[in-house]
């Protein structure tokens, strides 16, 4: 299983969403996540959303 394929399981992500990136930084405690959907077209700034779970 690839990283992505597992992270839209754990996310729960089904079509249109897609997991298009894995990033792990170790030392600062931290996994990037980028997900997209090719049916929606978003209005913005396109701007980074964060959520820590502690």
């Amino acid at each position: 299983m690839q990283d992505t394929e597992f992270y839209e399981r754990l996310l729960g992500l089904s079509q249109p969403w897609k997991v298009t990136d894995v990033a792990m930084d170790v030392a600062a405690g931290e996994v990037r996540v980028k997900v997209a959907c090719d049916a929606t077209v978003w209005v913005g700034d396109g701007g980074v959303r964060r959520k820590r779970h502690r």
